[in-house]
């Protein structure tokens, strides 16, 4: 009869782990957190890069100052998806500023280390998200690091006859009521702004039941949510408005046209 093999009492230990080892970053050069923000950590002789940054008239000004240059520099953009050509034959779709805004908006957040971990957040934070078909926020949004998502307080939308802002659809309200198109990938908002355009409107429309109807839909979609919502006329085109200006205000200082606001 063969013999009978002891039950091993314990596992064999593993070797342990070499603490000399040096933990490299990926081949690019850079990684970045969950949320999507790039770590701009120095390493290294990366160190003593940026503390001649720091030596830079730019950097040695007070932060106050500095961020007063970053929002005349990058604040306030409007961010719309669109079409980007990568190479000759490839385009992809991207939420970038229009370029009536600036071509290279965001070309300063790659100057430094530190001009990033300053205005990383700050092109969003102070931007607007615009969107044409509210179905589809969700997944523009989807081009966006989770990090610049969460900095948006404030969305456009735009409100004409070929969009389900003012045509009605039983099957979108319908999926409104159940939450379906809640705003939750949006944390950060505070106010909805509706812009009606009376040149894209069929005729015979009446204005007033129409911003009733944009905001019975927009109740539905905002059940629960402490979120204000404006609604707004304007005599232009959606290329006019965008181009002369972002709120009522400067659009009516711009180009003398008759704007209405409802809140």
């Amino acid at each position: 009869m063969a013999p009978i093999m002891a039950a091993a009492t314990s596992r064999p230990k593993k070797q342990a782990a070499q603490t000399g080892r040096v933990v490299k970053r990926p081949a690019r050069g850079f990684h970045r957190f969950r949320n999507g923000i790039m770590n701009v950590t120095p390493k290294g002789g990366e160190k003593e890069l940026v503390k001649n940054n720091q030596e830079s008239f730019l950097l040695k000004l007070p932060g106050e100052l500095r961020h007063k240059i970053w929002e005349f520099a990058i604040g306030v953009n409007l961010f719309r998806p669109t079409s980007v050509q990568i190479t000759q034959t490839i385009w992809a779709r991207r939420m970038v500023p229009r370029i009536t805004d600036r071509e290279h908006a965001l070309a300063l957040l790659q100057t430094c280390r530190q001009i990033y971990a300053e205005t990383a957040r700050l092109p969003y934070k102070s931007g607007i998200l615009n969107a044409v078909d509210y179905r589809y926020i969700k997944r523009d949004l989807s081009y966006l690091k989770p990090f610049q998502r969460a900095q948006f307080s404030e969305l456009r939308l735009e409100a004409y006859h070929e969009n389900l802002l003012i045509r009605p659809d039983p099957l979108i309200t319908d999926l409104s009521k159940k939450g379906r198109y809640n705003l939750d990938f949006l944390p950060g908002l505070k106010c909805i702004r509706v812009v009606i355009f009376k040149k894209r409107i069929w005729v015979g429309h009446n204005i007033a039941s129409l911003v009733a109807g944009v905001r019975a839909r927009l109740d539905l979609m905002l059940v629960g949510k402490n979120i204000a919502i404006t609604v707004e006329i304007v005599d232009v085109t959606p290329e006019e408005y965008c181009d002369l200006g972002r709120t009522a205000v400067a659009l009516a200082w711009h180009t003398g046209k008759a704007v209405r606001s409802f809140r």
